[in-house]
């Protein structure tokens, strides 16, 4: 089994505005700090807690970080399968006309931090099946964005 996931990361590093897009899926998660999105010719405030949701080709910017701007990035693959679990992944596919790209989490912050760690931590490590974990910590962070909507 090929993992979906093109890359996860933390960052802390400071940010560009230059607007651009990317050939895969992405996910930004903010932890701290807060930054202005630029997507769609509409402008988002994403602050500590909010999830950005952005689909292969969507072009976006990210302008006036805060100094203490931290963030989990994680990048999906363009053509990844999602047959089995379509609900889940629909929001990256599917959208309705008036899609908010911003998720608030609330109470799973802590949660979902927790994944995204365990994501990297298994990216780093070959450990046995961790394909397999891979694919299942997915899927339990789309559960977690999914509930919120």
């Amino acid at each position: 089994m090929r993992s979906q996931i093109q890359s996860v990361k933390f960052s802390d590093t400071p940010i560009s505005g230059i607007p651009h897009y990317h050939n895969c899926h992405q996910l930004l998660f903010v932890t701290k700090g807060h930054s202005t999105i630029l997507l769609n010719s509409k402008e988002f405030l994403l602050s500590s807690g909010e999830i950005l949701l952005l689909s292969r080709f969507e072009q976006h910017s990210i302008q006036d970080a805060s100094p203490d701007y931290q963030r989990f990035i994680l990048k999906l693959e363009p053509q990844m399968q999602y047959a089995q679990q379509p609900r889940l992944f629909s929001i990256l596919f599917n959208r309705p006309k008036n899609f908010n790209n911003v998720i608030a989490v609330g109470d799973d912050f802590e949660n979902i931090s927790g994944v995204f760690r365990q994501l990297i931590a298994e990216r780093q490590n070959a450990h046995i099946m961790n394909e397999t974990m891979i694919d299942l910590l997915l899927h339990q962070l789309m559960i977690y964005i999914y509930r919120p909507m």
